[in-house]
């Protein structure tokens, strides 16, 4: 590899990392479905006044339980008026790009460029989310004029997270947030790391901190390169401790990090890829 190539591709690897610490930062939060229901008095307060503000506005009945506008409270560290302006921007966001009937259209254009599976629960009953990053072919979108339309696959996988959460708690689960298993297997400069590429990660990261606060509970990425990881244990002694613990970042070691993921979650809650038992018998990712 020519030095210009490899100082492009170590600058792409760096922003790449750098926005997924970014990520971690802003929207992960690791903390037990019990923590999450536990409000201080400040965000207590702030629950009950945001509730009548904005409860004969919100369209749907899973927006008006306590658990979904906790999140909104948390996000604005118990500022009522900020919660409030928050959830109604959200709810114009969502009618401008038509998310109640997003899962309805043909994405069958995308599903090979961009997989992703929501399966399986780890041992707190949070659904996984399996994003095989290393597969994703975002250069083709960039160079076909395709990024718009592949932003709009990004606001339909990001609703399927949360809409799971949604149905296990309309089922009588405890579910509050998700977690993510990012696989890096694969991970190619050309196709995800190109600096065109760039805008549709940015993309990711400032919708799921906008739209779907407190949504992610850790982050775990597997199979990742070596100059990834690197960068990513050497950035991580300056994180807070909260990212720390949401974030975890795993080689190409196999047997290393199926083996954490199964501390997390049953092997019957894990795809059979990912060290469990469980088959993705879907032909298409969930709708």
């Amino acid at each position: 590899m020519s030095k210009k190539r490899c100082d492009i591709s170590c600058t792409s690897t760096v922003i790449l990392v750098l926005m997924c610490l970014s990520y971690f930062n802003h929207v992960v939060h690791t903390v037990s479905t019990e923590r999450f229901l536990t409000l201080s008095y400040a965000e207590k307060t702030a629950l009950d006044k945001l509730k009548q503000r904005v409860l004969p506005k919100l369209k749907h009945e899973y927006m008006k339980q306590d658990v979904y506008l906790i999140m909104w409270v948390r996000a604005s560290n118990a500022d009522v008026d900020l919660a409030e302006r928050n959830v109604l921007d959200n709810l114009k966001w969502r009618k401008e790009r038509n998310m109640d009937s997003i899962h309805n259209e043909d994405w069958s254009d995308m599903l090979s460029l961009y997989p992703y599976t929501v399966k399986g629960q780890d041992k707190e009953g949070k659904p996984l989310v399996y994003i095989k990053f290393g597969e994703w072919d975002v250069r083709r979108s960039v160079v076909t004029g395709q990024l718009n339309r592949a932003r709009r696959y990004i606001d339909k996988m990001l609703d399927d997270g949360y809409r799971t959460v949604v149905k296990l708690q309309q089922d009588g689960k405890n579910a509050t947030q998700y977690s993510l298993i990012l696989d890096l297997e694969n991970y190619n400069i050309v196709q995800q790391g190109c600096i065109s590429c760039m805008p549709l990660f940015l993309y990711y990261v400032q919708t799921l901190q906008t739209h779907f606060p407190w949504t992610t509970d850790k982050a775990i990425l597997v199979n990742a390169p070596a100059v990834f990881e690197i960068a990513m244990r050497l950035l991580r002694p300056i994180l807070s401790e909260q990212v720390r613990e949401a974030q975890l970042t795993f080689g190409t070691n196999k047997e290393e990090w199926q083996k954490f993921l199964r501390t997390i979650a049953e092997p019957d809650q894990l795809l059979v890829e990912y060290g469990g038992t469980l088959v993705d018998d879907s032909e298409t990712n969930p709708n």
